[in-house]
């Protein structure tokens, strides 16, 4: 999130809803709601709170939204004021 930062944006972060080592998978194993976490809805949904926040903070609308990182400690930018 350093990054983001540097550049004066707000940003969030999220593990997704699991903390594991890219081989190891059995934080998925027979369990559905880590899936769709993993898959999307923890991005989402922490995008959407990290954007209702900037908003309410700055009271203004966010003017670009910005993703940057993936696995082994990528960060997710969010939002621009």
């Amino acid at each position: 999130m350093g990054a983001g930062l540097n550049y004066n944006f707000a940003v969030i972060s999220t593990d997704t809803g699991h903390n594991s080592i890219s081989a190891n998978g059995t934080w998925a194993y027979h369990n559905e709601g880590a899936q769709l976490d993993w898959g999307y809805r923890a991005m989402h949904g922490s995008v959407v709170l990290g954007k209702q926040l900037t908003t309410a903070y700055y009271s203004n609308d966010i003017l670009y939204s910005y993703y940057s990182g993936c696995s082994t400690g990528g960060s997710k930018s969010c939002c621009s004021h």
